[in-house]
C-alpha cells in the first residue's frame, strides 16, 4: 500500500490502544443499471455496476481540548469498462487532488498505468485532522469537510467540490486539507475563517481564501462569505426564516464582482472559439437559489426551489462554451442553462418505510431529470433503498451556432442524460 495508507492504519492502531479512542463507520453496497442508449450518448447497450464502499471513522481525544479525526475509505467496484471510461472524462479541471497538499493515488488496482476492464479498487483517506478547543476559537488543521449554503438542491455559494444533483452519495462532503478557524459571537453567531493550501503549498496551484460569518437577527440566519481562490474571488449572503410554518431559504452568489458591475467579459469572437484551442473564458455572473419547504403533516413533506445561474448559456446550441469558462473550470459550476426549478415531496408509509419524488426542470429548454426514492429501516443501522435518475427532453445532437467544426452538442440539458436505476443498502456500526 502506499504511504499514506500505511500512516493511516498506524494512526488507527495505536490510538486504539487508548480509551479515548472511538471507532465507527459504515458499509455500502450501491447495485446500478445505467441506460447510455436511452439518452442518445452511445449505441452501448445497458450497463451493470456493483459498487461497494467501507469507511472507517476514528476520533481521538487525549485531552479534553484536543481531538484527532481521521477516516479511510476503499471501494471495490465491479462494473462495465464503459463507466471507467466516463468516470475520467467527467472529472472537472479542478478535482480533489487540487484541494490537498499531498495525496496517493485513488485507485489501487489496477495499476495506474492499466486501464481497468471490470474490477477496481479506490481507496481515500478522507479525514485527518486536529482540532483545538480554546476558550476563544475552535481550530481544525488538516483534511476535513467544508461546505455553505442553506439551499436544498443547488448552493450558489458552495463552490469547493460541491456534489451534483444526480450523485447517489452525498451522506459525507470529500475532505480537503485546510487551516480552519471558528470564533463563537454569540449564540447561534460565529465567524469562520479558512485558508486552502492547494497543491505542495505551492501559490500558484489553486490555493484559497475565506471568510464566512453568521448571525442571528430578528428571526433570520444570515450569513455573508467571500472567497479567493487563486484567479477569481465570490462573494455571497445567504438568507434562512421561518415564514408562516413554511421554511424560505435565499441563497445568492457574485462571482467577480467586479468584472459583473463593469460587464468585462470575453466575447465569442475573442479569442475565437476553435475546437481545437485550450482557452479560459472569465466573466462575471450572479447565481441566486431562493425557496421554502414545508410539513404539511405528520407523513408529508415538501419543498420547492428556483436556482438562476447566469454562468450558464441560454440555448442547447451554445452549452459548448460553458466548458471554456472559469466557472466552470474552477468554481464547481455544472448546470448547462440559466433558469431551473426543482419541486420534491416525500411521504412517510410507515415509520419504517419512506418514499420520495423530486426532480430539477430546466425552463430554457424543456429538459428535465426526475429521482423517484424508497428506503426501508430494516433494523437498527441497517437501510435498504432503491430509486432512479430519468432523464427527460430532447434527444439527439445539433450543431453549434458559432463554431463550424466544433463538435455537436446535445439538444437538451437532461435529455443527454443516461438513465440510472439503483438498489442501496446499507449497515452502520
Amino acid at each position: 500500500m502506499r504511504t499514506y495508507v500505511k500512516i493511516s492504519f498506524i494512526l488507527l492502531a495505536s490510538c486504539a490502544l487508548a480509551c479515548e479512542f472511538s471507532v465507527d463507520g459504515y458499509w455500502k453496497n450501491f447495485f446500478m443499471v445505467v441506460d447510455p442508449a436511452e439518452r442518445g450518448k452511445t449505441e452501448q447497450g445497458m450497463v451493470g455496476a456493483v459498487n461497494n464502499k467501507l469507511r472507517l471513522k476514528g476520533l481521538y481525544s487525549p485531552v479534553d481540548w484536543l481531538s484527532l479525526h481521521i477516516a479511510y475509505e476503499i471501494s471495490p467496484r465491479v462494473q462495465d469498462s464503459i463507466l471507467f471510461v466516463a468516470d475520467e472524462f467527467s472529472t472537472p479541471e479542478i478535482g480533489l487532488k487540487d484541494y490537498r497538499v499531498k495525496d496517493f493515488d485513488s485507485r489501487l488496482y489496477p495499476e495506474k498505468d492499466d486501464a481497468p476492464t471490470s474490477f477496481a479498487i479506490f481507496h481515500n483517506l478522507d479525514r485527518l485532522s486536529f482540532t483545538v478547543n480554546l476558550p476563544f476559537a475552535d481550530i481544525d488543521i488538516g483534511r476535513q469537510p467544508i461546505a455553505w449554503g442553506t439551499a436544498r438542491v443547488v448552493n450558489p455559494t458552495d463552490v469547493i467540490l460541491p456534489f451534483s444533483y444526480d450523485d447517489l452519495d452525498k451522506e459525507e462532503r470529500y475532505g480537503i486539507d485546510a487551516v480552519r478557524i471558528r470564533v463563537p459571537l454569540g449564540m447561534m453567531s460565529e465567524l469562520d475563517m479558512g485558508y486552502l493550501p492547494g497543491i505542495d503549498f505551492d501559490i500558484d496551484k489553486n490555493p484559497a481564501l475565506y471568510i464566512r460569518s453568521k448571525i442571528y437577527v430578528l428571526g433570520t440566519d444570515i450569513s455573508a462569505t467571500f472567497i479567493g481562490i487563486h484567479d477569481y474571488s465570490l462573494a455571497g449572503l445567504d438568507f434562512a426564516r421561518s415564514i408562516g410554518g413554511a421554511g424560505t431559504w435565499l441563497e445568492i452568489a457574485c462571482f467577480d464582482l467586479e468584472d459583473l458591475i463593469l460587464g468585462r467579459y470575453t466575447s465569442a469572437a475573442d479569442p475565437p472559439l476553435l475546437p481545437d484551442m485550450d482557452y479560459t473564458i472569465a466573466e462575471g455572473y450572479l447565481r441566486v437559489s431562493l425557496g421554502a419547504d414545508y410539513s404539511f403533516s405528520e407523513k408529508t413533506y415538501g419543498f420547492i426551489e428556483y436556482h438562476y445561474n447566469g454562468a450558464g448559456e441560454y440555448k442547447p446550441s451554445s452549452y459548448y462554451r460553458n466548458y471554456h469558462k472559469v466557472a466552470y473550470k474552477k468554481a464547481g459550476v455544472y448546470l448547462m442553462s440559466q433558469n431551473y426549478i426543482a419541486p420534491g415531496a416525500f411521504y412517510m408509509f410507515t415509520p419504517l418505510l419512506t418514499g420520495g419524488l423530486s426532480g430539477l426542470y430546466n425552463l430554457n429548454d424543456n429538459s428535465a431529470i426526475i429521482t423517484p426514492n424508497f428506503e426501508y429501516n430494516i433494523a437498527q443501522d441497517i437501510y435498504l433503498s432503491a430509486g432512479a435518475n430519468i432523464g427527460f427532453g430532447k434527444t439527439g445532437f445539433e450543431l453549434n451556432d458559432d463554431v463550424e467544426g466544433y463538435p455537436p452538442t446535445g439538444k437538451s440539458e437532461f435529455g443527454a442524460y443516461p438513465d440510472l436505476y439503483f438498489t442501496s443498502f446499507r449497515l452502520y456500526f
